[in-house]
């Protein structure tokens, strides 16, 4: 199965090199805009798919689920992990409860998940 999400998307230390589905590469043939710009997609990818499984798991999930999912689909490691955790607290997407680690979706991150991906 890791073979398999490794096809979509593929991070390297050395290159910060990233496939994803439509088969587009970043690489030193990109300019740092272009590589910008990618990542910034990935990660709103991310982001919103992060809440769309909480929500299909049923409004809340555990932060160490929430980790696993966003590492084993979206390759966001711990650093990146917890600066989208930031972002979705901040912008209030779930609430976070400190003491049971737990995030719960708010009503602003369904809407946020259901949001077209265009």
């Amino acid at each position: 199965m890791l073979r398999a999400i490794m096809s979509l998307y593929e991070i390297t230390s050395n290159k910060t090199l990233i496939e994803s589905r439509k088969g587009t590469k970043m690489d030193n043939h990109m300019s740092e805009e272009e590589k910008e710009a990618k990542f910034k997609a990935l990660f709103e990818r991310a982001r919103k798919g992060v809440i769309r499984h909480i929500v299909d798991k049923g409004g809340s999930l555990s932060l160490d689920a929430m980790h696993e999912y966003s590492l084993n689909t979206y390759f966001i490691q711990h650093q990146r992990f917890s600066k989208l955790m930031e972002t979705i607290v901040e912008e209030k997407l779930v609430e976070y409860d400190q003491a049971t680690q737990v995030s719960t979706v708010t009503d602003a991150g369904r809407a946020f998940a259901e949001k077209s991906d265009s």
